[in-house]
């Protein structure tokens, strides 16, 4: 059987994040922001029938 080998994670760099500025200000969401879809296939499923129910003990 082959072993393999891990390494543990380790850090290769570090950035200084200055968190009095927005870095974030493309990311607002408000109450216009709309979703669409790029044209995934959508599936709806009814599990209300009685063979989806489970009774654990």
């Amino acid at each position: 059987m082959n072993m393999k080998k891990y390494l543990a994670p380790r850090v290769l760099n570090t950035v200084d994040v200055l968190l009095e500025e927005d870095f974030l200000a493309g990311s607002v969401v408000t109450k216009d922001t709309k979703v669409q879809t790029k044209g995934q296939e959508v599936q709806s499923y009814d599990f209300s029938d009685t063979q989806f129910n489970q009774v654990w003990e």
